[in-house]
């Protein structure tokens, strides 16, 4: 079976993509790792109007679930300036 140009260029596209997209988490997940909570693995990074949970300190809210006495996950909600969206951070620990 021979691939259709259309078909291999979305392949091409797409891998492009994933690498560009990776590259990004890895920058984000550096960055949050450096300035926010020690001991928190990162899994997602997004922009929400709304932001669900308990607010915190700096206009922040934080959504989380205990699985076990030390260990859950959850999503934390930060302010962006100057807008009313939130950088929204999915996370375990």
């Amino acid at each position: 079976m021979k691939m259709s140009k259309g078909i291999a260029a979305k392949a091409a596209r797409y891998h492009k993509l994933t690498q560009e997209a990776n590259k990004m988490y890895e920058e984000l997940a550096e960055w949050f790792e450096s300035n926010c909570d020690d001991g928190v693995y990162y899994d997602d990074f997004y922009i929400t109007d709304k932001p669900k949970g308990d607010r915190q300190g700096n206009g922040e809210y934080c959504w989380q679930v205990m699985e076990f006495e030390d260990s859950g996950h959850g999503t934390y909600y930060y302010p962006i300036k100057n807008s009313k969206q939130y950088v929204a951070v999915d996370y375990h620990f």
